[in-house]
């Protein structure tokens, strides 16, 4: 007989007489589980991609899957968004998955709970300081990217929902677009912190300068 894996001659005496030993009986076993996926896969494939808007970035994406939600595993793994916040998840702030900076507990002077990385507590302090009537921001302005997408802007505090506060440690010129953009389109009244690297003094005040204003 013929072994039905490498082809040679046997007596048969090994799996029915299918193989010449248990070496080849689990390589054919191998083979034929992985031409079992290669054939599913192909015909995934051979499905035409569902075109989808990402339920936390709002971004349009294919997907062969007809009930995936989400563009990628990063979006997949935000943080949901607040109770009561018409905010989508994982939205602009601080966030999992939403920058370098990791994400402390706070509490502001008027008892509300929220997550901000260092820079933008040293802001909520100044802000507490100040006793002004202050929260996070979960308000997006609508803006359009330097490539003619429309997206949202959302400002990390809000000040009586009139003042909206932006803290940048450092700013790109897609980030400055984004924030003159959504200024213009919606009469956005926003004061921009920045940090004391000197590259980027002209594109806001320091928060020495904040501290002032009220």
């Amino acid at each position: 007989m013929n072994c039905e894996n490498c082809g040679n001659e046997h007596e048969g005496s090994y799996g029915s007489g299918r193989f010449c030993s248990s070496k080849c009986a689990r390589g054919f076993s191998t083979r034929e589980k992985r031409s079992l996926i290669n054939e599913k896969v192909s015909k995934k494939l051979s499905i035409d991609p569902y075109k989808k808007i990402c339920f936390n970035c709002g971004m349009e994406f294919e997907t062969k899957r007809k009930n995936q939600k989400v563009c990628s595993s990063i979006c997949a793994g935000k943080s949901p968004k607040p109770k009561g916040s018409n905010r989508k998840k994982g939205s602009g702030g601080c966030r999992i998955g939403g920058g370098r900076s990791k994400p402390l507990p706070y509490i502001n002077w008027l008892g509300e709970s929220m997550k901000l990385n260092k820079e933008e507590i040293e802001v909520a302090k100044v802000l507490d300081q100040k006793k002004l009537d202050w929260s996070r921001n979960w308000k997006g302005f609508s803006y359009t990217t330097i490539d003619g997408v429309k997206r949202k802007f959302y400002p990390d505090f809000s000040i009586k929902d009139k003042i909206y506060v932006e803290y940048k440690g450092w700013v790109t010129p897609k980030m400055k677009h984004k924030m003159d953009n959504a200024v213009k389109n919606n009469d956005l009244e926003l004061i921009i912190i920045v940090g004391k690297d000197p590259r980027y003094l002209d594109m806001g005040i320091t928060l020495e300068e904040f501290q002032k204003i009220f």
